[in-house]
């Protein structure tokens, strides 16, 4: 499987619902998408805020490849130099699709209860907290390329 990823400038540069509503713009193009990602607004605002999409991608699989997206924050969000934020050549929510969402280990049971008023939006599993943060002080560093060995592993 191919995987595509973007990065979307957010918080202070925009709010966290308007970075939403870009990606949306991005991802989905039916009105079924829209529709169900847009009443979702609310929950995905404060998930960007609470900057849990800055070193786990959103993760959207569905026709074509699978789509990570990235927040951009502080600093990075104001300077926009490591913003991608180019359209995808097709809609990864055209067939069937899911969105995976990273959130904290606390906030996991409250935000899987939140989503179960949606069809495709689910909670991420858990992350291994050593291996984000050694992904997250590399990617502050900016001096070596970060790969994430844990995401080649699953093809």
């Amino acid at each position: 499987m191919s995987t595509l990823a973007r990065r979307f400038y957010s918080v202070p540069a925009r709010t966290s619902s308007e970075t939403w509503l870009a990606i949306v713009d991005l991802i989905a193009h039916t009105a079924a998408a829209r529709d169900e990602l847009i009443a979702a607004v609310g929950l995905m605002s404060l998930l960007i805020a609470d900057e849990s999409t800055r070193y786990r991608p959103l993760v959207v699989s569905g026709s074509g490849p699978q789509v990570r997206i990235y927040t951009l924050h502080g600093e990075d969000a104001i300077d926009k130099d490591e913003a991608n934020e180019a359209p995808l050549a097709v809609d990864p929510t055209a067939g069937p699709w899911s969105l995976e969402v990273p959130v904290s280990d606390g906030d996991s049971k409250w935000v899987t209860a939140q989503l179960k008023k949606y069809l495709h939006i689910f909670v991420a599993p858990p992350a291994d907290d050593a291996a984000d943060r050694a992904i997250a002080a590399r990617a502050k560093s900016n001096t070596v390329p970060v790969v994430d060995i844990r995401e080649l592993r699953k093809s």
